[in-house]
Order: C-alpha cells, then sequence, then structure tokens
C-alpha cells in the first residue's frame, strides 16, 4: 500500500521534501532516484544516500511540488503534533513551501484530542532559563528534552534546545511571541495543505 502510494503521489512530482522519523524511512526504498529531494535533517539526508539518492540543501530551493513526512499524532480535521525527531523547525518550513503535504501515520497515533498529549517548542540555548521562568509563570507543564546518549538536553540540527509542553493551543499560538521561541511541533491543518494516509503498523 506504502509502495502504490508513494508512487503515484509523486509521478507528476519535479522537487520533494523528505520528512524525518521511523515511518519517513519506511518509504524510502519507493522514491524515484530520478527527481530532486530535499531533507529535513542530516539524518534523513544519510538515509537517502543509502539509496544513491543526493539531497538538495534546503537553501537552494525556494519551494516543493510535494512534501512527504509522518507526525507523532493527528485528530479527524487533520491537525497534527509533530518534533519527536527533533527537526520541527525545518518541517514547518518545508510544508510551508510545498504545494502539497502527505502525511503517513500509523492508525494508533489517532486521537479525539491533544488533551495531554505533549508538543515540542525549540528555543534558543541561551534563553532556557528565561523560558522556563515564564512556562512556570504560566503554570505550563513542561520538560526539558534530554538526549537517550548523551548528557545534557537534545541539540537540535540548528544548534537549539527542545521544551516540551503539555498541549494547549491557547499558548501555543501566543508563544511564538515570546524572546527565544524558534517554532512550535503544533500543525494546524487549515495552514498546509495537508493529506493524512493512515495505515496498520
Amino acid at each position: 500500500m506504502l509502495k502504490t502510494t508513494i508512487e503515484t503521489i509523486c509521478k507528476s512530482k519535479s522537487i520533494v521534501g523528505i520528512g524525518t522519523g521511523r515511518t519517513v524511512e519506511s518509504i524510502l526504498p519507493y522514491l524515484n532516484p530520478n527527481l530532486q529531494y530535499v531533507s529535513s535533517s542530516h539524518q534523513t539526508t544519510r538515509s537517502l544516500l543509502n539509496y544513491s539518492i543526493h539531497c538538495y540543501p534546503l537553501e537552494s530551493i525556494d519551494h516543493l511540488d510535494l512534501y512527504i513526512d509522518g507526525c507523532d499524532y493527528f485528530d479527524k480535521k487533520g491537525n497534527m503534533i509533530k518534533g519527536k525527531g527533533g527537526s520541527l523547525t525545518t518541517e514547518k518550513l518545508m510544508c510551508t513551501m510545498a504545494d502539497e503535504v502527505l502525511i503517513i501515520v500509523q492508525n494508533y497515533k489517532y486521537r479525539e484530542c491533544f488533551e495531554d498529549c505533549y508538543v515540542p517548542i525549540e528555543i534558543l540555548p541561551g534563553s532556557v532559563k528565561y523560558i522556563e521562568k515564564i512556562l512556570k509563570k504560566k503554570n505550563v507543564k513542561y520538560e526539558l528534552r534530554r538526549g537517550e546518549n548523551k548528557f545534557g538536553p537534545v541539540i537540535t540540527d540548528l544548534g537549539n534546545f527542545i521544551v516540551d509542553v503539555v498541549f494547549d493551543e491557547k499558548f501555543l499560538n501566543e508563544c511564538r511571541e515570546i524572546c527565544g521561541v524558534v517554532e512550535h511541533g503544533y500543525f494546524a491543518v487549515d495552514d498546509y495543505n495537508i493529506k493524512v494516509k493512515t495505515f496498520e503498523e
């Protein structure tokens, strides 16, 4: 099913963006090597090389015909939470640049609502104490994401930290105004041309 989906949607495309994560890794064998690709992370770039696919740098591209990615959670409207892999800012940029966005996701990631789900916020390292102070003042439950195989916070490809906060749409809409916040991982379906394709794990 995934093979047919990828081959069909990529048929008339020239420049395709590829996201980050285990779901994305599963579709890489089905990509047409004759298309132009841009990746959202160092990990995806390295994985594409295993299939002899070389990526164009994102800074050399001003639009994408298609962006393909997975997500952490999605609801019935197609809103999503993304960023478990730490590439949320670049992923959101690529969604914005794309004419179409295809999200491939397992059925078990569906949520009626995002209550109690954590949303990543990418922040400048130097702002961490300041932002923690604001989160505490607003009674927003949060965790500074820490690396599994390193001591200290996770460092994104862009050199930033990630704070995971409990979903609060009002706060997420406001948090971009906080100095030091780079981007958050809530993707509203109305902001992008998103098509969600679900499958059983």
